[in-house]
């Protein structure tokens, strides 16, 4: 008995010494959850062999770079037009001032797919002078911040004053042995201007009696900007540029006169000073956990770019030709299709990175050779068909161990606490249970779909 008791708790340390992410340190469900979305995900994975697998990508899910590039090419130099007549139509009388975008998403990743790309592109905004943008990535009831990343949401606080320039004046950016002579605000404003920093109450798009940034209102101020240079740009394009969603600000279709069409979001964003972690826009109201709607103060955050930094460096560890990319693509195809099917559901493409990046976090690079598809695919069905169990999926990088220390993320959110991705879902019962269900009629209908596709007689099943 002693020798039993000493052996398991030997594996048990192994287990934790092992190197597996911080996926599986799932806490408990909250207690508020729809009793109806705890169910079981009774559906089998049925994966096809490799060759069957190879031969339906290469047909059917696989985009020839020559397509990806030209969208890109498209939209990045029409996206470059538009935010140059939004500097244009604003003046200096606008909101906000408008960066260049920062490329995101699949088609920046190579795992984009279907008939109709889509671009996404992010436009950091930024306030103008006197005012200044302090991002706050968690904070607890009595307003202080928290070092943990626990929510997945932030604030922006607006602050005014400190040292800048005075109503755009170069004299605010001068230093103390600069000679420049200003012949509109004194030395003595100056100082006074520069030395206090104060909380910018009722901001240009601040929430009402609070300095904390709207995220709805910057939403809608982005999407008439872009109406307004529209306006004026439309005469040098012949197509017609249509909004959309609601739900996001820059969700735009461009269809040509051929009748051919393309789709990109540009969506506005703030950058958190010095990272590369961006709090994202929405004009729809994400819910709390207790099914509450959410503040327009909390924006939603969103670790793209390291993840797509993540994706790269993983990616030259692995062998030539590795599958892990054709096992992203063919899952994104395969949800997809389901959702012509059967309409949306909860189930994302950031659902879909976040499986594959755990997985290439905790296998060995040799088990990606272009041979393991089949198997990889299947551990990618697997993983989601677990954690939607389980009701939690963790972050591929907030409070992931394995996360390489080259990636620069910061240290903060290396040591937090995990964040669940799905919790978006459990806030609204319905669209869990509609995810659920969704995921399900997917894996059941997978091999009908690939068998359909390859024109291969479906084999009958003997048990049923």
């Amino acid at each position: 008995m002693w020798y039993l008791n000493a052996f398991s708790v030997i594996a048990f340390l192994y287990s934790c010494l092992r190197g597996k992410s911080r996926d599986q340190e799932m806490p408990q469900a909250p207690k508020n959850h729809d009793p109806q979305a705890a169910r079981h995900v009774s559906a089998e994975i049925s994966v096809p062999d490799r060759e069957t697998l190879t031969g339906f990508y290469d047909h059917y899910v696989h985009v020839p770079p020559h397509e990806s590039q030209r969208v890109r090419e498209f939209v990045e130099g029409f996206v470059d037009d538009l935010l140059a007549a939004i500097r244009e139509t604003s003046g200096d009388r606008a909101d906000m001032e408008v960066d260049d975008f920062i490329e995101v998403g699949s088609l920046y990743e190579a795992w984009c797919t279907g008939r109709t790309l889509t671009c996404d592109l992010w436009v950091p905004v930024s306030p103008r002078q006197p005012y200044s943008f302090e991002a706050q990535l968690s904070t607890d009831q009595d307003g202080h911040t928290k070092s943990e990343v626990r929510s997945g949401y932030g604030r922006v606080k607006v602050r005014e004053g400190g040292r800048g320039t005075a109503n755009g004046c170069p004299c605010g950016q001068t230093g103390e042995d600069n000679d420049m002579l200003c012949l509109l605000h004194t030395h003595e404003k100056m100082e006074e201007k520069n030395g206090e920093v104060a909380d910018a109450i009722d901001a240009p798009l601040c929430c009402e009696n609070s300095p904390y940034l709207s995220r709805t209102d910057v939403a809608k101020w982005f999407r008439s900007a872009v109406r307004k240079a529209w306006e004026q740009m439309s005469h040098k394009y012949e197509l017609e540029l249509t909004f959309q969603s609601r739900e996001s600000p820059g969700a735009l279709r461009v269809r040509f006169r051929s009748g051919k069409a393309v789709h990109f979001n540009v969506t506005p964003v703030v950058k958190c000073e010095d990272t590369d972690v961006c709090l994202v826009s929405y004009v729809a109201v994400p819910k709390r956990k207790d099914g509450a709607p959410m503040e327009a103060q909390q924006w939603p955050l969103s670790f793209a770019r390291y993840e797509k930094s993540l994706l790269g460096h993983l990616g030259r560890r692995l062998p030539p030709n590795a599958c892990h990319l054709r096992c992203l693509r063919i899952l994104s195809f395969l949800n997809k299709k389901q959702a012509g099917l059967t309409g949306e559901s909860g189930l994302s493409s950031h659902h879909l990175k976040t499986a594959l990046l755990h997985l290439l976090l905790d296998k060995a690079p040799s088990e990606w050779g272009p041979e393991h598809l089949a198997g990889r695919l299947r551990d990618a069905l697997d993983l989601l068909k677990s954690r939607l169990q389980k009701r939690w999926l963790s972050h591929a990088l907030v409070g992931n161990p394995l996360v390489p220390p080259e990636l620069g993320l910061p240290a903060n959110m290396c040591q937090s606490k995990p964040i669940n991705v799905l919790q978006p879902l459990l806030s609204q019962g319905r669209l869990y249970t509609r995810t659920v269900q969704h995921f399900e009629e997917m894996l059941r209908n997978m091999p009908v779909l690939i068998q359909e596709y390859m024109n291969v007689p479906k084999k009958v099943d003997s048990s049923s």
